[in-house]
């Protein structure tokens, strides 16, 4: 069944962003930006108990967040 989705299914491509975050962190800050708050979301033990596949994710962040504000 799952082969046959497969086939139905339009092939994608996922963006990949080969920067530092040196790079990222030092762009906010030349275009002006005050960095206000930075977060790396990570899944709870309850979550990682439902989910074993995202205990990966409890030791790498698969996103930054960064929040900023220019003045």
């Amino acid at each position: 069944m799952l082969g046959e989705l497969k086939l139905k299914t339009p092939q994608f491509q996922v963006p990949r962003f080969h920067h530092t975050l040196t790079f990222w962190i030092n762009s906010i800050i030349q275009a002006c930006f005050f960095i206000e708050q930075i977060k790396e979301p990570f899944p709870s033990e309850e979550q990682i108990k439902k989910a074993p596949s995202l205990q990966s994710a409890s030791v790498v962040g698969y996103f930054l967040h960064i929040r900023c504000r220019k003045p």
